[in-house]
């Protein structure tokens, strides 16, 4: 990834992201991405991440495949950018569901709240 996207040049050069929070902004969250991250950076040999997430809005129900797949999903989102930017905070922002006003929602209180500096979203 770090090739892919030519950021390792960056890492080498000592910005990894310190100081800076990620905010990925993702419907239903993911029951397991605090220890899917843990793993991830055990396997890669990252060191531990600054990893918090909320659901402002609560999460509503939905069919398990479809939990599953945003799941796993959210838990890449996550890692990827801890990969990327290893030093930086990661905030997962969930919204309660994959409708877009949800999403909206989300990425609207992640704003309002300045909960960090650069926003990615996984649609």
């Amino acid at each position: 990834m770090r090739t892919a996207y030519g950021t390792q040049q960056l890492l080498n050069a000592g910005y990894d992201g310190t100081g800076k929070t990620i905010v990925i902004i993702d419907a239903y969250g993911s029951p397991t991405a605090a220890d899917d991250l843990a793993l991830f950076d055990f396997v890669w040999g990252l060191p531990d991440a600054n990893f918090a997430q909320v659901a402002p809005f609560g999460i509503d129900p939905t069919d398990p495949n479809n939990a599953d797949g945003w799941a796993g999903e959210t838990s890449l989102d996550v890692q990827w950018a801890h990969a990327i930017a290893p030093g930086a905070k990661i905030q997962l922002v969930i919204a309660k569901s994959n409708n877009d006003a949800d999403i909206l929602d989300a990425t609207q209180y992640a704003v309002d709240n300045n909960v960090g500096d650069i926003v990615s979203q996984s649609l």
